[in-house]
């Protein structure tokens, strides 16, 4: 669940790692590195199809100072030099604010920029700032060369039109949004090697999850929101911790409302587990901790509350179960049979509020009448000969806080 933090200080190198640690080096004044811009016709134009429109944290940002060093930032950010510095990254190039903007103000503008811009994949942790005559001039450096940033960027375009070619414009936005997380879970999974080595920083960017199939956290929540973008439903990223360690995971807006989605926590090793595919502040807060909005390191901007519950995924998408019990037993045989025929794993089931989930839960897989059983042996009674549910293998992961199970299914060959 790693992400990188930054930092930022007076005259500093500054490390902004958009969720995990953030470190300070001390950085000497009077160094200038001599930029040559590479960025050619084509690779404008590239930089170009590829950017997208996200401006919520830009909009969040303290104040117009902050904003004005933000607008001068992004269209520097495709301008990298050619030489390559002793840390091997790439200057980008600098600009001058005609303020003096604290050391908070910067981080927050980088931040901004980071987190509304996840198009940017090879924006460096790393930046540096200064102060003269009134003004302030911030430097950010590149992980890539101008050659590499365009030739990833190309790739990474390649793969959002792969994405978006299965994507109906047509589709409500909660359906948008299924389809571009079930994108990214199907090509990505959680890179454990990078959670213990931070200088593998592509897994936490949306190359690493998209074009090299591996990310922690960050990269999960950058890649969605990159998704999120193409198919125009606004998403942030936001950070906090869980399961003891520093997080990032998303906010999504569908149909006017605010949810938040950990696509980290969604994509499990071996099931798909919706407990946190658009939920509320409350329930999101049983099992994260969402930083404080104080303009720290680790803080978040300005965010909208979430309270709405139509387009969680158990209500939404699940199959709903209300004791009604020849209606239910019909439709959920019906949906098994087509979930193992269009070869989906992976279904949730929603119980009624007004049922005991315990209750419920006991009834359908670990006691009389033993029901999903007695559904799966109906759906494979359909099933042709050659697909059967093997139940045995099927799992399940009961989240009662919406009255949700997620399930995997799993099928033989008879």
């Amino acid at each position: 669940m790693k992400r990188i933090r930054a930092l930022a200080g007076l005259l500093c190198l500054c490390v902004i790692f958009s969720g995990c640690s953030f470190h300070d080096f001390p950085w000497d004044s009077q160094s200038q590195y001599q930029q040559t811009q590479t960025t050619s016709e084509s690779d404008s134009q590239t930089q170009k199809n590829s950017k997208i429109e996200q401006k919520s944290d830009y909009e969040n940002l303290p104040d117009d100072d902050c904003r004005a060093l933000y607008d001068q930032l992004l269209p520097a950010v495709s301008q990298i030099s050619t030489q390559q510095q002793s840390d091997e990254s790439y200057p980008i190039q600098e600009v001058t604010v005609s303020q003096s903007l604290s050391a908070a103000q910067i981080r927050e503008s980088v931040r901004a920029i980071r987190n509304d811009h996840p198009e940017y994949f090879w924006i460096s942790t790393v930046y540096q700032y200064r102060y003269f005559g009134g003004n302030t001039s911030v430097q950010l450096f590149s992980y890539l060369s101008p050659e590499e940033s365009t030739e990833n960027s190309q790739q990474l375009k390649q793969v959002v039109d792969g994405v978006l070619a299965d994507v109906s414009e047509n589709s409500s936005d909660l359906d948008r949004e299924i389809a571009v997380f079930h994108a990214l879970s199907n090509r990505c999974e959680y890179d454990f090697d990078a959670e213990k080595d931070e200088s593998k920083w592509r897994a936490y960017t949306a190359v690493g999850a998209l074009l090299d199939g591996k990310a922690v956290c960050d990269g999960y929540a950058r890649a969605m929101e990159l998704l999120c973008a193409y198919v125009k439903i606004p998403c942030r990223i936001i950070y906090g911790t869980s399961k003891g360690s520093s997080h990032a995971w998303n906010l999504v807006k569908l149909d006017g409302n605010w949810y938040h989605f950990d696509p980290t926590w969604i994509d499990g090793k071996s099931i798909r587990v919706y407990d946190a595919f658009n939920v509320t502040d409350k329930v999101i807060e049983m099992n994260h901790t969402i930083s404080p909005i104080n303009g720290e390191e680790d803080g978040n901007f300005e965010m909208p509350i979430c309270t709405a519950t139509e387009d969680n995924y158990f209500v939404a998408r699940g199959i709903h179960i209300n004791r009604n019990d020849d209606l239910d037993s019909e439709g959920i045989i019906k949906a098994l049979k087509e979930a193992m025929l269009s070869g989906d794993t992976n279904l949730a089931f929603y119980i009624d509020p007004s049922i005991d989930f315990q209750t419920e839960l006991k009834a359908l897989f670990s006691g009389p009448p033993y029901q999903f059983e007695k559904w799966v042996e109906a759906a494979n009674f359909l099933l042709p000969s050659e697909k059967q549910i093997h139940y045995n293998n099927v799992r399940y992961i009961p989240f009662e806080a919406m009255h949700g199970i997620s399930l995997q299914l799993d099928y033989q060959e008879s």
